[in-house]
C-alpha cells in the first residue's frame, strides 16, 4: 500500500507540475534560434505549439484521451469494485498495477491543446478499471487499474469545451461538452 500511495503522490505532482508549466507558458520563444538541439528537445517533450492534438495521435498509443463517458464508466466500476474489498478479492487482485508509463510528448501536447478553448483550471487524477466499452479502443485488459487525467474547472466540475473543438477520436466535441479526459495507460508489470 506505502508503494502504491508514494506512486500516486509521485504521478500526481508531476502531472501537476507539467499542467502548470504547459498551461501558463507563453508563446515566446525560449531559445535563441542557433540552440537547435535544445529547441528539438523541448518540442519533443512538450510537443512544440503549432502541432495541434489531433493531428499527432496517428498510431493510436495507449496514453491519449479517451471519450469521456467511457472514463467515467471505468472510474465508477472501479468505486464500485473497491467499496467491497472482501467479495471482490480475486477482482482486486487481478487489476494490480505497479506503475504507469507514458510518453511525455503526447501529453504536453494534450495539455497545451487545453489552454484556449476548455474552461480547465486543476488536473484531478482519477482511478478506474478498463470496461468492456472500453477495451477494444484502447487494446487494454478488461478490470486492469488505470489512472486517467480529468481536466475540472474551478469548481471541480468536469471541465468543458468553451468552442466546438476536434478531438483525437476524430470527431469534433461541441461547446459545453466534457472535456475528454487523458488515459495514462503504460501499466507496470
Amino acid at each position: 500500500m506505502k508503494k502504491k500511495t508514494i506512486t500516486v503522490i509521485l504521478i500526481t505532482v508531476s502531472g501537476l507540475l507539467l499542467f502548470e508549466s504547459c498551461f501558463n507558458q507563453d508563446t515566446t520563444s525560449k531559445f535563441k534560434s542557433s540552440d537547435t538541439t535544445k529547441i528539438a528537445a523541448w518540442d519533443k517533450f512538450v510537443g512544440g505549439d503549432s502541432i495541434a492534438f489531433h493531428n499527432i495521435v496517428k498510431d493510436k498509443p495507449r496514453d491519449q484521451p479517451v471519450p469521456y463517458n467511457d472514463v467515467d464508466a471505468c472510474i465508477k466500476r472501479y468505486q464500485k469494485i473497491y467499496s467491497d474489498p472482501i467479495t471482490n478479492a480475486q477482482l482486486i487482485k487481478s487489476a494490480y498495477t505497479e506503475s504507469m508509463q507514458f510518453g511525455s510528448y503526447n501529453l504536453g501536447v494534450w495539455l497545451a491543446s487545453l489552454k484556449n478553448v476548455t474552461n480547465t483550471t486543476q488536473i484531478r487524477i482519477s482511478l478506474g478499471m478498463y470496461t468492456g466499452q472500453i477495451v477494444p479502443n484502447l487494446g487494454a485488459t478488461e478490470d486492469r487499474l488505470t489512472a486517467f487525467l480529468c481536466p475540472v474547472d474551478a469548481s471541480n466540475r468536469p471541465a468543458v469545451y468553451l468552442v466546438a473543438t476536434p478531438t483525437a477520436q476524430g470527431v469534433t466535441a461541441p461547446a459545453g461538452a466534457p472535456v475528454d479526459p487523458y488515459d495514462l495507460a503504460g501499466l507496470k508489470p
